[in-house]
């Protein structure tokens, strides 16, 4: 690989046999091509992790739990087995852009001053159709920030070796334990952000108020740790979380809470719509000549 430095791509993965060929065909079609996959297994009870295992590359590591412990708990796994000089994420849900790595990459090794690295993201629903930009604006931070919500999407960060030897995920948390994470680095580390969308995120268009609920409930739990640290902040951001809860409630009662799921995405252009559909069917060939012993285990839906 000459004197490119390895990416740990880190994968936690429960039930995700629907689309988690999209999500590794999309790695394997990186430009940059010193990676390493490091797939944990949270006790799935699919064939998630039959999937991976016939893949014919030593690039990919599997490690599996003997039961569902949360993502938290899985992505700590993952970093503690990451060999990379950096280390990016990757849902089983998503897929990225092909340029991904490469690009931030590039970035991080001229911004030594940068020590992690976000990335716009496409929105696309269950039909594969792209309905909303996020995060698609440039940020550089140098200095330490106040506690506020982090300016990066979790999903998208490339970061350097030696966060995830500084920070760990809390285990406590079995959801909104990756913002709980980037909130910690954020108000502490160095970061900045790619206006590209170079991730494609899967949403259900479909409203789910438990799984709201829950968010906004670890969310708030998270926050309280900052007590000490933030006394007057730590509050006024518990308060932000309870409002913005009871607003969810009171659109889950009048059923028009799926608007609120829309207007989180900003509008994409046809330029933007053009460059996701080549990119999907990219990887949609791509998985015609997967290296692996058995192509029928690779649904094909894109």
């Amino acid at each position: 690989m000459g004197n490119k430095k390895l990416v740990s791509i880190i994968m936690a993965c429960y039930n995700g046999s629907e689309s988690i060929s999209n999500a590794i065909a999309s790695i394997f079609l990186q430009t940059y091509d010193n990676w390493e996959l490091i797939f944990v297994d949270d006790g799935s009870i699919d064939n998630s992790i039959d999937i991976v295992r016939k893949i014919d590359d030593k690039r990919i590591k599997i490690h599996q739990l003997d039961k569902n412990y949360g993502r938290g708990y899985a992505y700590q796994i993952g970093n503690n087995n990451a060999n990379g000089e950096y280390i990016a994420i990757l849902d089983v849900d998503d897929w990225w852009y092909s340029t991904k790595l490469e690009k931030q990459v590039h970035y991080l090794e001229k911004n030594k001053n940068i020590s992690v690295l976000g990335t716009g993201m496409i929105v696309f629903d269950s039909d594969f159709m792209p309905h909303g930009i996020r995060n698609c604006y440039e940020i550089t931070n140098n200095s330490k920030v106040e506690l506020k919500a982090p300016p990066l999407a979790f999903a998208t960060i490339c970061m350097r070796r030696y966060i995830i030897n500084k920070y760990e995920y809390d285990k406590r948390l079995s959801i909104a334990q990756d913002m709980d994470f980037l909130q910690r680095i954020c108000l502490n580390e160095t970061f900045a952000n790619l206006p590209e969308h170079l991730y494609a995120y899967f949403e259900n268009k479909k409203y789910n108020w438990d799984k709201i609920k829950q968010a906004f409930l670890s969310r708030i739990f998270a926050l309280k740790k900052f007590r000490n640290e933030y006394p007057f902040k730590s509050r006024i951001e518990v308060f932000k979380c309870y409002f913005k809860l009871m607003i969810y409630w009171i659109f889950d009662k009048l059923l028009i809470s799926n608007i609120l799921v829309l207007i989180r995405n900003s509008n994409i252009d046809d330029k933007m719509k053009l460059l996701f559909l080549q990119e999907r069917d990219h990887i949609k060939n791509y998985k015609k000549n997967f290296p692996v012993e058995n192509k029928s285990i690779f649904n094909n839906n894109l």
